[in-house]
């Protein structure tokens, strides 16, 4: 499947955001039935990280109840239901995909404030800076460049083949290509291709979801490899091979990733150290299946896996389970809230900790 939430799949450990299927050449429906990863092809610049089992040991939790730890503020209804359902975020407003838009949402009020029309984008990945929101556009192979106070489309980027994830630093916008195995780096000042950064051999269910890190690191989940890779701006290649399959998420500082299959075989939100790659703590999500959706901010680590499970990343131990019914999707923290996609859904749910 194509999401940055990690659906379950039998025994693969789900990344940033789902574990994806396979791809055909015409986009279907996200599927859970994700395809075996591949063996790792990484390119020859890139070390692989040791196994995470010797590094660290999962934490389990007590049997004592736990509290909700948040609470929903807001259900915004956004339009039609899609699935899956990306978010972005700048500083004022929250970018909720469409099937056939971009709709901002106050992140102060919760209002509906504007549309943007995108045409027909099924996997309508999405992410800001650089003073634009940004939108892979996976049928046409492009990035559109949008201004937010107008909701022009300023410029339609060329990049590899289905593109999906795409995140933004310091002098880059990245962008992952499914079926070409490989990340392409934008100049956001030239709106030209400045670096295309091999990943591994074109196939499907290759580079998918991203996550902007520590020192200006990009992290990419890889389901055809069962691998989240980092690569390092400086050198526009793959320095790290982390082999963890799930969804990949970071507040700049720390690296997490939720997997299906963890140290102890179970799902567990997984820290790394984005140098080396090791498993700094191992946390049991003490959930069966996959996980949706995963986010690090309010000083908590958020999982999406059919409810909303919080983390507190200095003790490694869950703090909170908040019940969504069956809602699950894509996560962010922006505004002071927690914003929940619920795939499949006409709304977004608003989440404020407590």
């Amino acid at each position: 499947m194509r999401h940055v939430s990690v659906v379950a799949r039998a025994s693969v450990a789900a990344m940033v955001a789902i574990s994806v299927g396979a791809c055909a050449a015409t986009p279907t429906s996200p599927s859970a039935g994700a395809t075996t990863p591949a063996p790792a092809r990484a390119s020859a610049t890139s070390s692989t990280a040791p196994s995470a089992s010797a590094t660290a040991t999962a934490v389990a939790q007590s049997s004592e109840p736990v509290p909700a730890g948040a609470k929903i503020d807001g259900r915004i209804q956004v339009g039609e239901p899609v699935a899956p359902r990306w978010l972005a975020a700048d500083d004022t407003s929250l970018w909720v995909h469409e099937p056939r838009s971009l709709v901002s949402v106050d992140l102060a009020t919760s209002a509906v404030t504007g549309q943007v029309n995108t045409g027909l984008m099924e996997y309508g990945y999405s992410a800001t800076g650089g003073g634009s929101v940004w939108q892979t556009d996976y049928e046409n192979n492009a990035v559109l460049r949008i201004d937010p106070a107008s909701g022009k489309v300023l410029a339609t980027i060329p990049v590899g083949l289905q593109p999906l994830g795409v995140v933004v630093t310091e002098g880059g916008v990245w962008v992952a290509n499914e079926h070409s195995g490989s990340v392409t780096r934008i100049d956001p000042a030239t709106n030209k291709v400045v670096a295309t950064v091999s990943i591994n051999s074109p196939d499907s269910a290759g580079p998918q979801v991203m996550a902007a890190g520590p020192n200006g690191s990009v992290w990419v989940g890889v389901p055809n490899m069962g691998s989240v890779v980092r690569i390092d701006a400086a050198t526009n290649k793959v320095g790290l091979v982390v082999p963890w399959d799930g969804p990949v998420a970071s507040d700049g500082a720390e690296v997490w990733i939720a997997v299906v299959a963890g140290i102890d075989g179970l799902a567990q939100a997984i820290r790394i150290d984005p140098e080396s790659g090791k498993v700094i703590k191992a946390v049991d999500l003490g959930e069966e299946g996959g996980t949706c959706g995963l986010a690090v901010g309010l000083g908590s680590v958020w999982v999406a896996t059919g409810g909303l499970t919080r983390i507190d990343p200095a003790k490694g131990r869950i703090v909170g389970r908040l019940d969504l019914g069956d809602d699950c999707g894509n996560l962010i923290v922006a505004g002071g809230a927690v914003w929940s996609a619920a795939e499949g859904k006409s709304y977004v749910d608003r989440i404020s900790p407590m």
